[in-house]
């Protein structure tokens, strides 16, 4: 038990309580592996890994608006 306490209280020197509202809140962090694979699962044929404003999506330029933002994903059915 004091094992998972001093785990918990590491963690939240690095990641402190969000002041979020809970439903607002992230849950999980994806990487692109499971991000595809629950793609395919969901249905998509095409999942493609791309850069910031790459990709044939219209209004690219305009839905792409975080820069620093590291996981871009194009997904078609």
């Amino acid at each position: 038990m004091l094992g998972y306490l001093a785990d918990e209280i590491s963690l939240m020197a690095v990641a402190p309580k969000p002041r979020a509202p809970y439903f607002r809140q992230h849950r999980y962090m994806y990487d692109f592996d499971l991000l595809r694979d629950l793609l395919i699962d969901a249905g998509f044929t095409s999942v493609i890994r791309r850069d910031y404003r790459v990709g044939v999506v219209p209004d690219l330029e305009i839905l792409d608006n975080r820069p620093e933002e590291t996981l871009y994903v194009e997904a078609t059915r």
